[in-house]
């Protein structure tokens, strides 16, 4: 994992902290596609527009709430997965330090949910190489 995080500095730091977001929301947007939770299913692809200000405040505080009750109610993938949507969804821009734990994020999430093989594992990482590609598309 040390080698994965090492690989994705210098990556991470030549991105803009906007591009940052976008990467760790590409992260965050498969994950909710592959590994989907009804609370949480229809409220990861509406952070983008809680920044956008195209969203009434009393759907982001729905948004707020639901995430609120994922990460206290539920297990710890569901957990993890709100707490990744928290960060997202109070921030416009990632810091370096702040897309290094939406790395840690989705790699506790990878252990917990794709670790029944050393190939199974790999498969799982291939998604840093998916959200590379959707912010590569962007810059």
């Amino acid at each position: 994992m040390q080698k994965l995080q090492a690989q994705y500095a210098q990556y991470l730091s030549d991105l803009s902290a906007k591009q940052r977001w976008n990467f760790a929301f590409a992260l965050l947007n498969d994950l909710n596609t592959n590994l989907p939770f009804d609370l949480l299913k229809d409220v990861i692809p509406n952070l983008p527009a809680i920044h956008t200000h195209s969203l009434d405040t009393d759907i982001i505080a729905i948004i707020f709430d639901d995430i609120k009750a994922a990460k206290d109610e539920y297990g710890f993938t569901i957990s993890e997965l709100a707490a990744f949507s928290e960060m997202l969804a109070k921030h416009t821009e990632l810091s370096i330090g702040q897309s290094f734990d939406a790395i840690n994020h989705v790699l506790e999430i990878g252990l917990s949910n794709y670790s029944q093989s050393v190939h199974e594992f790999d498969v799982f990482l291939t998604r840093f190489d998916i959200a590379t590609e959707k912010t590569d598309r962007h810059l």
